[in-house]
């Protein structure tokens, strides 16, 4: 009989988490379809101000449902867009946070498939090697996971450690342009066109690569 009151307990706790599952699922597909419209918000207050709900509810989501590759990608977007459009300027210190926290959400995506698991701890050949097994369906992953993490290196430029992820971050978004040049409006060009024209010529920095970029 106590068997059969816990084995009871246990179903209806498994059906629970397959039910919550499934809602945090259906909420996620409709966060996803109404991504066009947070994109083209003209007013930006607005703007900001539901990113930041957003950003919240994702995590929120994401607590219940860890594994979930759409709301990965959309927090790893959320906070990397909200760095770049609302903090940069301002508030330097947040959007360097944000940017970490959108890289790291990208990277849980990724680490979703083994080729992937402690991408950014692997050596730089390992990292390459890793990255020959992407795929177009991991672009969106690739993109934020090095857009967040570019940008962290870029309000970084005193960090020595940060610097040295930089050849980590080239070689993410090289993979992008192999693989999906035109995704998120051709961004892994102006990524490699700020990439060129903000390095001097000492360290490896060429305007004329950069002009072929914009």
């Amino acid at each position: 009989m106590r068997k059969a009151i816990l084995l009871a307990f246990a179903a209806a706790a498994l059906s629970a988490c397959s039910v919550d599952r499934m809602a945090v699922r259906s909420v996620a597909r409709t966060l996803e379809s109404g991504r066009g419209a947070a994109l083209d918000e003209p007013d930006w207050q607005t703007g900001r101000e539901a990113m930041s709900s957003q950003l919240k509810l994702l995590e929120t989501l994401l607590a219940g449902d860890p594994g979930n590759r759409s709301l990965r990608r959309l927090a790893a977007e959320g906070f990397g867009g909200s760095a770049f459009l609302f903090l940069e300027d301002d508030e330097p210190a947040r959007a360097k946070g944000f940017y970490l926290r959108g890289r790291d959400h990208a990277l849980a995506g990724l680490a979703l498939k083994t080729p992937f698991r402690d991408l950014s701890a692997k050596t730089m050949e390992d990292f390459e090697s890793a990255l020959k097994a992407a795929t177009k369906d991991d672009v969106p992953d690739l993109f934020w996971a090095g857009f967040c993490w570019g940008g962290y290196i870029n309000l970084s430029k005193d960090d020595a450690s940060a610097l040295g992820d930089l050849p980590k971050v080239t070689a993410v978004m090289r993979r992008v342009a192999a693989l999906d040049p035109a995704y998120h409006f051709a961004g892994v060009d102006l990524f490699f066109g700020v990439y060129e024209a903000s390095r001097p010529a000492m360290l490896g920095g060429d305007p004329r690569k950069a002009k072929a970029h914009f």
